[in-house]
């Protein structure tokens, strides 16, 4: 029988695993970091400016009609009678509230009804010279208040010194009853008071801290994942830098609204129908000047963190 040789041939095919090239981003410089910035802050202030003021104007414009409409029907002393009544029915008097009108008030005898408050209620121990320049500050920023409201442009209620502040013949004047709602939301004390001073805070210093997180931070990229309660806590501001810049103007919007509702309350009793519907208008055009602007700054920090990161897309290259 003829024996079969069986030899094994080696596979001369050659397997290659091909592994792809990971591409990385360059780090950013400070200069074109700065330009991220910049591009983003520019944006914000763009966007909120050109919403905001047109709509302010438009607001200023509609309280003038409103305004002419009272003086041309002689509806004015009806709405100073009404300012006088509901004071005496509010009880802020019981709990030392004054009404401080501008129009008869000068700058210097404001400036002595708040000035010793200022100097009794301001100390920072230890720090003599920062205490006095904190004090100038403050002095300052309610002195340009007052001259605002002395020039129809404003007006308002100060818990530190218990005043309203008003202008009683200025466009003004129907918001005094509004200004009351605020100093019964403080004095009641409770949730309103609450929404009163958290409002003032978080809607003047939340929006600047969410923008420059918003401009600062870069933005992650698909699939990676923050490291660190930090980074975690930045990313979520940035990603939600919109949506919590409307949040911050949330206790303001409420806490105005119900003062609103308060100061029209107060007047249904002494007012007629027909300027109470005027007082209604111009509560609520005064109260959308809120919405708007907080509408306008959530928009604009919104755009700037996309200006920003588009900015800084750009340099960051992948090598």
């Amino acid at each position: 029988m003829a024996s079969s040789v069986s030899s094994t041939v080696p596979d001369s095919t050659q397997y290659y695993i091909v592994v792809p090239q990971q591409k990385t981003k360059k780090k950013l410089n400070v200069l074109e970091s700065g330009l991220g910035v910049m591009a983003g802050a520019a944006t914000s202030s763009l966007v909120k400016n050109g919403i905001a003021l047109p709509y302010s104007n438009l607001w200023s414009k509609y309280n003038n009609t409103l305004y002419d409409y009272l003086k041309s029907n002689n509806h004015i002393s009806a709405f100073e009678n009404n300012t006088q009544k509901c004071f005496e029915k509010s009880g802020l008097k019981d709990v030392g509230v004054k009404v401080i009108d501008a129009s008869k008030t000068s700058v210097e005898e404001y400036e002595k009804m708040i000035n010793p408050v200022i100097e009794k209620v301001i100390k920072f121990k230890n720090f003599p010279e920062l205490e006095n320049m904190y004090k100038k500050f403050i002095k300052y920023l309610y002195k340009a208040v007052f001259k605002m409201v002395k020039a129809g442009e404003n007006s308002f209620f100060a818990p530190a010194f218990n005043m309203i502040i008003g202008n009683k013949n200025s466009k003004m004047l129907p918001a005094l009853p509004h200004e009351m709602g605020h100093a019964i939301n403080y004095h009641n004390g409770g949730l309103l008071k609450y929404l009163q001073i958290s409002g003032a805070l978080s809607s003047k210093l939340a929006p600047p801290v969410i923008l420059l997180t918003a401009l600062f931070k870069n933005k992650k990229e698909e699939g990676e994942k923050p490291k660190g309660i930090f980074d975690k806590v930045t990313t979520f501001v940035k990603d939600n830098c919109g949506k919590l810049t409307f949040l911050a103007f949330i206790p303001t919007l409420i806490e105005e609204a119900s003062a609103s509702i308060k100061g029209i309350d107060l007047s249904k009793q002494f007012l007629s129908k027909e300027n109470l519907g005027v007082l209604k208008r111009f509560n609520l055009a005064a109260w959308s000047t809120y919405f708007v602007f907080a509408l306008a700054s959530s928009l604009g920090v919104n755009l700037a963190s996309k200006a920003s990161d588009g900015v800084k897309n750009h340099f960051r290259k992948e090598v």
